[in-house]
């Protein structure tokens, strides 16, 4: 999950700006981003397997154009690469509609002033605009950070951890040693223990914040 947080935001925040940026085709783009959302975590994990079997989708048009097949599931390099794209893809829909709504609520003013001032994308983007919404973009690291340590449906349909539990999150662990080895109180631990964890995470969060928020 730790890699999910770290590629996840800033990819976030890239596509976000990037779709505020755009002019035409911006609905068709917002759509495709939230089709993990629209058809949910189990459906979109069940799809996601079949494009990626040694035998599906993508292995099907490598085949037809380079005449090679990749082991994408059972290779632990190429399955924890898989994965993690995955658990970027179904975030990516309901926070990208956040992040360019709030993006769209920055008053044009402002924006418009950086510009005249000589600010390029790169600056609007790190010095007006971020500022602006970083209480959402909290919002959207603890909401993702609870959600991969939960995350479930994804790791059961689509590798079941697999191969060699390279692919397990800490909510799939959980349900296997609750359910699979029937050891309830230590699976209650691990949650206790989690739930400490994202308390500190998030009064440490707040502290990143507020110290960013008073040298802006």
């Amino acid at each position: 999950f730790v890699i999910n947080i770290i590629i996840n935001i800033p990819f976030l925040l890239l596509i976000s700006y990037i779709l505020f940026k755009l002019k035409k085709g911006k609905q068709q783009y917002m759509k495709f981003l939230y089709l993990p959302t629209l058809v949910g975590t189990f459906a979109f994990a069940i799809i996601y397997r079949y494009l990626f079997t040694y035998d599906g989708i993508i292995n099907s048009m490598l085949f037809s154009l380079l005449k090679i097949k990749i082991n994408w599931l059972d290779n632990g390099f190429n399955a924890k690469n898989v994965f993690v794209i995955a658990m970027i893809w179904s975030s990516l829909g309901i926070n990208t509609l956040l992040i360019v709504n709030a993006l769209n609520n920055i008053p044009k003013d402002v924006l418009e002033s950086a510009e005249v001032d000589g600010s390029n994308n790169f600056q609007s983007l790190i010095y007006i605009m971020i500022p602006y919404i970083k209480k959402l973009i909290l919002f959207v690291v603890l909401t993702t950070f609870v959600a991969t340590v939960n995350l479930l449906d994804l790791p059961y349909n689509l590798t079941q951890g697999a191969p060699n539990f390279e692919t397990m999150t800490l909510g799939f662990y959980i349900y296997k040693v609750a359910f699979g080895y029937r050891d309830f109180s230590y699976a209650a631990t691990i949650g206790i223990t989690i739930f400490v964890l994202f308390i500190f995470i998030y009064i440490s969060f707040k502290k990143v914040v507020s110290v960013y928020e008073k040298n802006i």
